[in-house]
């Protein structure tokens, strides 16, 4: 479990891990992916902590603006959404 903090609507503050997950593959589940910043945190949390690789999952997946690249400056190696917005945005590639 990562703590995160809203500190304004458009901002967040990524805390510490609750247990051990270095050497460790994290999957780390959320309600939903819209700009991506809680999860980017949360995997750069995660792998600053040691995560041998990092898995997103969202029921919901809106990626909005540049929600794609923010994953993958945050170094994901994958993840998963039940539903996907039909956005402009699509993944790199």
């Amino acid at each position: 479990m990562v703590e995160k903090r809203r500190i304004a609507a458009d901002a967040i503050e990524t805390g510490y891990v609750i247990g051990e997950i270095a050497g460790r593959h994290v999957v780390i589940v959320d309600d939903m992916i819209t700009s991506a910043g809680s999860m980017a945190g949360a995997i750069g949390v995660a792998r600053e902590k040691g995560a041998l690789s990092v898995t997103a999952v969202a029921t919901h997946g809106l990626f909005v603006g540049s929600a794609f690249e923010r994953l993958l400056a945050a170094g994901r190696t994958r993840w998963w959404s039940r539903t996907r917005c039909r956005c402009r945005a699509r993944p790199p590639g």
